[in-house]
């Protein structure tokens, strides 16, 4: 066999053997540039998800969240009653309290590394989150967990917004830039603080599960 003949047939192989699906790329292998096009068609082919990969993203979403009976092993100090032990909070209030939790889920800003953070971002997203509570602050019963944590979630957002706000982030000295950033860090973890501190009081009275991402607001006591 020629060397080029060889050439080809090599080519073909390695194709046949990485892209079986496909036979028609075997013969664009022998062209590298028509090669890489195919490649390229090929990964460009929307596929249906298996069985076996929906099982594998189901038990993904699964462990990213940490469960009810979990986050209650690891709390103290909580100021409602715990659902299950000393209430059971009605079906209506507990579509309320996922509302909220939804909201505080989809929120960067209550987790995010503080270097990833814009600083403008930040407050604008504290803005619609005070604002999306006001519904459920309107429809919860006044008194209820609900009601009370996410008034103080609502809170949380009007202090860190007066703080930020009188901020300025445009200085030009490096000195003051730097001190400006730390203590915009520094109102944003004590926001995150009281926000967490409310998010506990909220999954204990209607036993919910949290997203490991803003369970890390949270605040867990220490073991022993």
């Amino acid at each position: 066999m020629a060397r080029g003949e060889w050439l080809i047939t090599s080519r073909r192989e390695w194709a046949r053997r990485i892209f079986p699906q496909a036979p028609h790329i075997t013969t664009a292998c022998t062209r590298p540039r028509a090669a890489l096009l195919s490649c390229a068609r090929l990964a460009s082919i929307p596929r249906p998800i298996a069985a076996g990969d929906a099982g594998r993203c189901a038990l993904s979403w699964r462990e990213s969240m940490i469960r009810f009976s979990d986050i209650l092993r690891r709390i103290t100090g909580i100021s409602v009653p715990i659902f299950g032990i000393q209430w059971a909070p009605p079906p209506d209030q507990r579509r309320m309290a996922e509302q909220v939790l939804d909201r505080l889920n989809n929120r960067r800003v209550l987790y995010a590394p503080h270097y990833q953070e814009n600083e403008g971002a930040c407050i604008s997203s504290a803005l619609d989150l005070r604002q999306e509570l006001s519904g459920v602050i309107d429809s919860a019963p006044v008194g209820s967990p609900v009601y009370k944590c996410a008034k103080k979630i609502q809170k949380a957002c009007r202090v860190f917004m007066t703080e930020a706000e009188q901020l300025d982030f445009t200085a030009r000295n490096h000195a003051t830039a730097v001190a400006t950033r730390a203590m915009f860090e520094q109102s944003l973890t004590k926001f995150r603080g009281a926000v967490g501190e409310a998010t506990k009081n909220l999954v204990a009275a209607y036993g919910l599960d949290v997203e490991d991402e803003l369970a890390a607001i949270i605040p867990f006591s220490k073991p022993s």
